[in-house]
């Protein structure tokens, strides 16, 4: 008996352990706090944090739009992608995608913004065909380039 409560007291603390070098995992340092705040002040209490191979990123809703912005481990921000609707369009991507794909079916979309100040967006759409495309265009809306969704 003595050697099975051992066991389980081992097992506990071991449990205990794991659990809170998990949350020290999702925790950032206060370094990207403070670059987290200062650039989403808004959202400082609302984020979720995830610990990754190149710092940590936060996750949170920008205005109802799902977003999750990158920080270095130093707390120099990398970058964000936000999930766009079809209204968050650049008019030239309207207008290119009613030329060239006439009759599409939005999927889904994406903003990325970087670091350097550049700007682009990503989009995947469904042709009349049923034929899928992922697009790619600036931060005015003009397009990059495209390729089928397999």
């Amino acid at each position: 008996m003595k050697i099975f409560s051992t066991v389980l007291l081992l097992l506990a603390l071991f449990v205990f352990n794991s659990t809170e070098l998990h949350a020290q995992q999702s925790t950032p340092p206060s370094r990207v706090n403070v670059k987290f705040n200062a650039k989403y002040p808004k959202y400082a209490d609302k984020a979720s944090w995830e610990q990754t191979s190149e710092g940590y990123t936060a996750t949170f809703n920008d205005k109802g739009r799902h977003t999750v912005s990158r920080f270095s481990e130093e707390g120099r921000w990398l970058g964000s992608t936000t999930k766009i609707m079809k209204k968050d369009w650049e008019p030239a991507m309207k207008h290119y995608l009613d030329q060239v794909h006439p009759g599409y079916k939005y999927l889904q979309g994406y903003r990325y913004e970087e670091a350097e100040g550049k700007l682009r967006y990503q989009v995947d759409i469904q042709d009349k065909n049923g034929s899928r495309y992922r697009l790619d265009f600036d931060q005015s809306g003009s397009f990059i380039n495209e390729g089928p969704i397999q």
